[in-house]
């Protein structure tokens, strides 16, 4: 069974049409400078620098998927596993001006999510800023609940909401 089964499907107008030139596809080792780039635009300050970037490639790479349009890639997700192989995090979810609010953002995400429904895991966790609203909406709309809110989770006064995908079908390996 798919865990995205009972996720809500969005309603596209014709104003939501994408450009069937844009593709997800498995992120190379070719796009590292595009993601390095795109992480950076994307994330200010708050960006990987460019070595863990490289080091989240070789050892997560396998679910690291871009969003590649003809004028370069303008989106990218990262997911990794924890906890025993049985919970899965979305590290970074980054779709670059003007490209957010059109969908992109959800393609990357469901398509992430989709490759890991034959995975054995519980739940799938993300991190938020509580203020990112758009985020939070989107996240909410696939079927992620908050489940708390971690004070200074990135440092200092970065608190952020814990998000949460419990994995259909996970009820029954919940006693491992």
């Amino acid at each position: 069974m798919n865990f995205l089964s009972n996720a809500r499907r969005p309603d596209h107008g014709a104003d939501d049409q994408q450009p069937l030139e844009a593709v997800i596809r498995p992120v190379t080792e070719a796009d590292l400078a595009d993601i390095e780039r795109l992480d950076r635009a994307v994330f200010g300050s708050a960006c990987y620098p460019a070595f863990v970037v490289r080091q989240l490639f070789d050892v997560h790479g396998h679910h690291m998927l871009a969003l590649d349009t003809p004028t370069g890639l303008r989106g990218y997700v990262l997911l990794a596993t924890a906890r025993g192989w049985d919970t899965g995090w979305i590290l970074s979810l980054g779709v670059e001006e003007p490209w957010r609010q059109k969908g992109y953002g959800r393609r990357l995400l469901s398509q992430c999510l989709r490759d890991l429904a034959d995975r054995d895991l519980r739940e799938i966790r993300l991190s938020v800023e509580e203020g990112n609203d758009a985020a939070v909406q989107l996240y909410r709309s696939l079927g992620f609940v908050p489940i708390g809110t971690r004070a200074d989770y990135l440092g200092p006064g970065e608190d952020r909401l814990i998000m949460a995908l419990p994995v259909a079908g996970a009820a029954g390996a919940a006693g491992r």
